[in-house]
């Protein structure tokens, strides 16, 4: 079976999962497909950078499921209509302390439209939470945070994690309607 690109062109969502998926891949899905308003990505690997360059997306909406990146040194993408936002973090070892120090040099996000932003699977590491403050501090229009924490029994950093949570109850929001809810 033929598709033609034509057809793609009108194509509004892509959901791709379980599979290997490099981000040249998905550039290419994106330049053909202009009209693409949500991308939904659910434990795919191979991905690298996810960077976008400079092209605005019209994604309304992006999902990042449980993703495996082969190089996390940064994020780079635009999408000025972006809605909704939901991130689903993987456990990443030892490399957070190196993942802060990535995060905190090469996230530059520009919120003017997100209105709700979804953290599944927090764990309240350093970097999990310098990338919620990120966004309470950047979503000049954020509605709504909502960090699902991982429920798993009493352990030497539960201590630890609750106080986490709880800092980014008191984190200066840039969004005066902003509602942060930990479930």
């Amino acid at each position: 079976m033929f598709i033609s690109m034509n057809h793609l062109r009108s194509v509004k969502d892509v959901s791709l999962g379980w599979i290997g998926v490099n981000t040249s891949t998905l550039k290419t899905l994106l330049s053909i497909c202009r009209n693409l308003e949500s991308l939904s990505l659910k434990k795919c690997w191979n991905l690298d950078h996810f960077d976008f360059g400079g092209r605005e997306l019209g994604l309304r909406r992006l999902v990042i499921d449980n993703c495996d990146f082969v190089n996390v040194d940064y994020v780079g993408f635009s999408a000025p209509n972006l809605k909704f936002f939901k991130y689903i973090f993987w456990d990443i070892g030892g490399f957070s302390n190196r993942l802060v120090y990535m995060f905190s040099q090469y996230a530059v996000f520009y919120f003017r439209t997100l209105k709700v932003v979804e953290l599944k699977g927090f764990r309240g590491t350093t970097n999990e939470v310098w990338a919620c403050i990120y966004l309470i501090q950047a979503g000049c229009v954020l509605e709504q945070i909502i960090v699902d924490v991982v429920k798993k029994e009493a352990d030497a950093y539960s201590v630890q994690r609750y106080a986490n949570e709880r800092l980014l109850l008191k984190v200066p929001k840039a969004s005066k309607n902003l509602q942060i809810s930990i479930v």
